[in-house]
């Protein structure tokens, strides 16, 4: 029922340490690892590996990060879908989750969640932990805002799969997890859940490490604004109010391409 994704830059002990975890639900019945050629290329022991459950890709090409997103949701088997990335530990109330996806069907149910510097050389979070904001969905005028106002943290909860490969683009473009949050949304089809152990989302601050961009040479705002117009439509007509709002991102898109782009610079001198 239930297909955990976890895509991975080469072979590491993270990416060791969260396929151990996602095996340790007896429940989920599908594990699809999904690697990008990388520098760390370890062995995955035979005690991982060998279960049935487990599908290993090793990707010819760099996808990508969103790439690698895209092909693990596409080769989904189960009726619902997480992703799991390498720096990231899911909540243990993950049943929970998938009973109230199931129940309910839902194209999206998000676990409270806080953030948390995560150190690969120990394969651990730190223990100081940043309570993770929600979206706010109890009228029109919050979900639009928080549409708008996206923590891209949201899709790594479990989502509909047969949803979430309808919604998701064909090609890769900076931003792109913005806009399948934006999409479902929209749907007025997202549970939220408050668990008591909350999943942990990985940072780097500690590294300076560059937010990704799908090109080497930078991140672009223009797939990312032709996408928020297309969905800027269906959230005017949820709240007409929005439409300066909407206007008011597609020119910060523009503002925050050149600053991270000055900074990708200075880091890579």
């Amino acid at each position: 029922m239930l297909t955990i994704g976890i895509p991975s830059k080469g072979v590491n002990n993270s990416l060791l340490r969260v396929l151990s975890v996602a095996l340790s639900f007896p429940f989920v019945e599908e594990v699809l690892v999904g690697i990008n050629p990388g520098v760390d290329n370890l062995e995955i022991p035979g005690s991982l590996s060998a279960d049935p459950r487990v599908k290993i890709k090793y990707h010819p090409s760099d996808l990508g990060l969103y790439g690698n997103f895209r092909y693990l949701a596409n080769n989904a088997t189960g009726s619902f879908f997480m992703w799991l990335c390498t720096d990231d530990t899911p909540t243990p109330q993950l049943e929970t989750l998938l009973q109230i996806a199931n129940s309910e069907k839902t194209n999206l149910v998000i676990p409270n969640w806080d953030s948390s510097e995560y150190f690969p050389h120990l394969q651990e979070h730190a223990k100081e932990r940043t309570h993770g904001r929600m979206p706010s969905l109890n009228s029109n005028r919050l979900r639009v805002n928080s549409a708008i106002d996206v923590d891209p943290s949201w899709m790594f909860g479990i989502w509909d799969t047969k949803y979430l490969v309808s919604i998701f683009p064909k090609r890769s473009f900076d931003w792109l997890d913005v806009h399948i949050l934006q999409k479902v949304l929209i749907s007025n089809s997202v549970r939220l859940v408050e668990v008591p152990q909350p999943a942990t989302i990985g940072t780097w601050f500690w590294a300076n490490k560059s937010p990704h961009s799908v090109s080497p040479s930078g991140h672009s705002p223009f797939w990312a604004i032709i996408y928020q117009f297309t969905t800027g439509l269906s959230l005017f007509i949820l709240w007409p109010p929005s439409l300066r709002t909407i206007l008011h991102r597609m020119v910060n898109l523009s503002k925050a391409t050149k600053l991270l782009n000055t900074g990708m610079k200075k880091n890579n001198k």
